[in-house]
């Protein structure tokens, strides 16, 4: 457990390689980040197309799967710094 809540994010040009922690250095998919969240943290999505059929087969219209309690996840409508 950490001290400070974590900011995440996604685009669809990173890599899950990636570290994740900044616009320049973002995973690619949103899985990514919610499998590295912890609860008080941010998961920012930027502008993309995300293709996921795999994600929470089993979910509940509506109803968030308990791991995702307490973490926020913002699509943010603005590219990727430096793409174009």
């Amino acid at each position: 457990s950490r001290l400070f809540a974590a900011d995440w994010y996604v685009s669809e040009f990173g890599q899950n390689w990636n570290s994740g922690v900044s616009q320049a250095s973002p995973f690619k998919n949103i899985w990514k980040g919610i499998q590295v969240a912890q609860a008080g943290d941010t998961i920012f999505v930027m502008d993309g197309t995300y293709r996921n059929s795999s994600f929470n087969d089993s979910k509940t219209l509506g109803t968030n799967p308990s791991y995702l309690n307490n973490i926020q996840i913002k699509c943010l409508l603005f590219p990727l710094l430096g793409s174009s």
